[in-house]
């Protein structure tokens, strides 16, 4: 009885692979291979192989022969080379500084976006597969659609989930690779990828940026997921479509749908989930600035959020900006209890003797009339004399201990 692969993508007739069923494939006796290793490995003049004898993914070269995963460069890409060195890419990048040497590099920013989006880390076949590949014959080619489900995260930057216009990239280097983006100037792309030999499949968010620094920021890869085509790849890559579910590590989930498209760049509308980056429409009743609020609700409509309070004197509240969703919150603040204290001073602590501030209740200032004090009492600020009437004081300028910040105080007449 033949075993099988659950998940695997195989190619009927050219692999050897007989199709089942929906979403299982019979595997051969042998194990699939990933490289030609069984034959004879032909070296090219300079000590390379043709790259027609390798396979590509879209940041790997996998190719006969021994080596160690190194990134190297050719005149129009990047790329991280496993086996021989296919011929063209004799320019050695260096991860530390992300600078190519040798003849044949390519423009001096590209090594620096190949590493922005692939991070330090070798890639080799099967990178971050953690998706399960489904095939379907009979699912219904669907309309285009990509939302994620955690608003505030995917507003914070240029993302295809906060964009009504996603460009579509449909790239076979070797492998099948989709990619949807908003063209920006920085942020994240989403891409899939499917090798069409194993049916591994990776869906990760790639980050980019037309300015990049030395920055190995690497992508982010679903962890877990699935992926239902309607066809194996290797048949007609063009009339592939497929929806999607998978799930990040930091808790994002990300869900769509992609029509079949020929190979040309193309632009899909999508109906965000998420409003774009400075449309939110922010929450209507805005957090009341109190110690008393044991829950302030703020940001999008759409996806508000919540914070819990304990109602302490240091934890009241200042007003703020949340910048997922640029709206009006409030934030804790630990020393607001003297800037904004929760409970008026009743005038009890006026007079008391001091050092500092905190020796003082909230509300209070430690004060002085004679700058050559080290040493005040306990007042509150005032505007007039009205304000402290209730404490048998009067409004007069005085100094803050150790300083030389001058306002007015409620001050009591010093005893004779």
């Amino acid at each position: 009885m033949a075993r099988t692969l659950p998940l695997l993508l195989g190619v009927p007739l050219l692999l050897g692979v007989a199709v089942l069923g929906c979403g299982e494939i019979a595997a051969p006796s042998e194990p699939l291979t990933t490289r030609q290793d069984a034959a004879p490995v032909v070296v090219d003049a300079g000590d390379c192989v043709a790259l027609t004898r390798c396979v590509s993914g879209k940041r790997w070269i996998d190719c006969p022969g021994e080596g160690e995963p190194r990134p190297r460069c050719s005149s129009a890409r990047c790329a991280w080379i496993s086996g021989a060195t296919p011929c063209g890419f004799q320019g050695e990048l260096d991860v530390e500084t992300c600078h190519c040497s040798g003849k044949i590099c390519p423009y001096d920013g590209y090594p620096r976006g190949f590493l922005y989006a692939a991070g330090a880390s070798p890639w080799a076949p099967g990178q971050s597969a953690h998706v399960a590949l489904k095939i379907d014959s009979q699912l219904v080619e669907p309309t285009f659609a990509l939302q994620c489900h955690d608003c505030t995260a995917a507003v914070g930057s240029i993302n295809p989930c906060a964009s009504k216009v996603v460009t579509v990239d449909r790239e076979v280097p070797g492998t099948f690779v989709l990619t949807f983006s908003n063209r920006g100037s920085e942020g994240w792309n989403l891409e899939i990828e499917i090798d069409p030999r194993s049916g591994a499949t990776s869906i990760c968010r790639i980050s980019f940026t037309r300015e990049p620094f030395c920055d190995k920021t690497g992508p982010t890869c679903a962890s877990s997921g699935t992926l239902t085509i309607n066809r194996a790849v290797a048949d007609a890559p063009n009339k592939v479509w497929g929806v999607y579910d998978v799930t990040f590590d930091d808790g994002q989930r990300i869900t769509g749908a992609f029509p079949a498209h020929d190979l040309n760049v193309h632009n899909a509308r999508n109906e965000p989930w998420c409003e774009s980056t400075g449309e939110c429409a922010c929450v209507e009743q805005q957090p009341r600035h109190s110690c008393a609020d044991k829950v302030v609700t703020f940001g999008c409509r759409s996806a508000p959020k919540q914070v819990a309070v304990d109602p302490t004197v240091e934890s009241c509240w200042y007003t703020g900006i949340d910048r997922p969703s640029r709206c009006p919150r409030a934030f804790a603040n630990s020393t607001c209890a003297h800037e904004h204290p929760c409970t008026p001073p009743d005038g009890s602590s006026t007079g008391q003797p001091c050092a500092a501030d905190a020796d003082c209740a909230g509300g209070y200032r430690c004060v002085t009339a004679d700058p050559a004090l080290s040493r005040g009492t306990c007042a509150v600020p005032c505007t007039s004399e009205v304000e402290c009437a209730g404490f048998g004081a009067q409004c007069r300028d005085a100094l803050k201990v150790g300083t030389s910040s001058r306002r007015s105080y409620c001050l009591r007449a010093p005893r004779r």
